[in-house]
């Protein structure tokens, strides 16, 4: 409540013209997709769902007309999409209106919510006006609540904020480097030094190098290896080498490892693999840490060396996590060796008996289930005779590990799903999840959709991806 507070009295402290232009007017297309959407939502039966779902339309609404989503809004559901909706329309206001925003950011009911659409607020204000950006954020309270602000903001606005990318990563340079407290502004500086990569290594590094403390500058090395491994592998090898803290050179090193993949540098790779593996057994003391990295190394030589990879699987911790992981694996074991694939999945299933955990025998069972819709279709029926409660509670799962790599096969699998409900909703959310790279699989599964809470949600999504084209 404290910080609801402060933000009621940033309402009344700040000056009220905003930092950005209003907000443009749907297209014709986007406006009859969210009409649409908002009608199927009120007429969901259901009082909760029909709250999210409405919600879920006015938060897409808020970016276009803010004061009619808190209009439809006004009955005011204690949900989770109602927050989320009030909080994009106050981001949305404030571009025309701060005093505006900030004020609305008063109905917001969760705290998470709230401090990520302020964070949003002051990101767009420091790109015009840092001084008022830095008033805003010096009336936050606590000073805990306050110094997550001061990161978030660093972050978000270059990843979230419209705009030029080149205005944000100096905008949030700036802003890192006026940070009063040290430990918040290095964190800050290693975000900033992210959002630099996207544009120029040679200044990604140069600002990491200007992060005193060795954690959060091997933080920000990190993320900028993230950031260029796909492209720039021999600079991303170069800044790995500069790392001193295992856990962030073990991730580092993982990506890596998985840019030289991509070059076609398989020797390289698996000598990396090599150390890396050292390097973790080594110095790396949390079982959970170590497993973290050795799942990302397993994974990205999975289709360069089957047994490298397999041999990293089996000293994942905890145990039961190895065959989720060895289920992922097979997918590319497949390319080369079907047999072994299918072997895989089928040991990792047999382990599900031995288990006595549902949440690994669910993981489990998911990934096996979207291995197998790509490389082994004939054992989804055995599974599904094996162990049908299971089955049903892990398919939604499965559909959505196979989305990035395969959406029709997931759509497919949603065919298995025995809750007319669960299965429409596991639709919507392949649509949502494909809307702008799949446009065409998005439109058809939409158009499919009968129940009026996951096609309102399907519609959103075709609004995102038709104002995004």
């Amino acid at each position: 409540m404290q910080v609801l507070a402060s933000v009621g009295a940033l309402a009344l402290l700040v000056a009220a013209p905003g930092a950005a232009e209003a907000p443009q007017p749907a297209s014709p297309e986007v406006q009859q997709l969210l009409d649409q959407a908002l009608a199927l939502a009120q007429s969901v039966p259901d009082r909760a769902e029909r709250a999210d779902a409405v919600g879920r339309v006015a938060g897409e609404i808020a970016r276009y007309d803010p004061k009619r989503a808190l209009q439809e809004l006004k009955k005011d559901f204690e949900t989770h999409e109602a927050s989320s909706a009030m909080a994009r329309a106050a981001e949305v206001l404030a571009r025309d209106n701060r005093l505006l925003g900030l004020a609305t950011l008063l109905r917001v009911k969760e705290i998470s919510t709230l401090m990520v659409a302020l964070s949003r607020i002051v990101a767009m204000e420091i790109i015009s006006d840092y001084d008022e950006a830095r008033k805003i954020v010096d009336h936050v309270e606590p000073i805990t609540v306050q110094r997550m602000v001061e990161r978030e903001v660093t972050r978000v606005v270059w990843a979230d904020v419209p705009g030029d990318r080149a205005t944000a990563v100096d905008a949030a340079l700036r802003w890192a480097q006026g940070v009063a407290d040290p430990v918040t502004r290095d964190e800050s500086l290693a975000f900033a030094a992210e959002g630099a990569a996207t544009l120029d290594v040679t200044r990604a590094q140069s600002i990491a190098d200007g992060i005193r403390d060795v954690e959060p500058r091997d933080l920000a090395l990190r993320l900028i290896v993230q950031q260029v491994a796909a492209s720039d592998v021999d600079a991303a090898q170069a800044l790995m080498g500069r790392i001193q803290t295992p856990l962030q050179r073990g991730l580092a090193g993982a990506e890596v490892v998985g840019g030289l993949a991509k070059a076609g540098r398989t020797r390289e790779a698996l000598a990396l693999v090599t150390a890396v593996r050292t390097s973790v057994a080594e110095d790396l003391e949390s079982p959970l840490d170590q497993a973290l990295i050795r799942e990302r190394l397993a994974l990205a030589i999975a289709d360069l060396d089957p047994p490298a990879a397999l041999s990293i699987v089996s000293e994942l911790w905890p145990p039961a996590k190895r065959y989720a992981v060895q289920c992922r694996a097979a997918r590319s074991v497949a390319a080369r060796d079907p047999k072994l694939a299918k072997d895989l999945l089928r040991d990792a299933l047999i382990e599900v008996k031995r288990i006595d955990a549902p949440l690994f025998q669910r993981e489990i069972v998911a990934e096996a289930l979207a291995s197998a819709a790509l490389v082994a279709p004939e054992q989804l029926n055995s599974m599904t005779q094996d162990r049908p409660e299971l089955v049903q509670q892990a398919l939604p799962d499965a559909v959505r590990s196979l989305l990035l790599t395969d959406p029709e096969a997931a759509v497919k699998l949603t065919d298995r799903i025995a809750d007319a409900h669960v299965a429409q909703q596991a639709r919507a959310g392949i649509v949502c999840a494909v809307a702008s790279s799949h446009p065409d699989l998005a439109r058809r599964v939409a158009d499919e959709l009968q129940l009026p809470g996951p096609k309102s949600a399907a519609l959103v999504a075709l609004a995102q991806a038709a104002s995004a084209g």
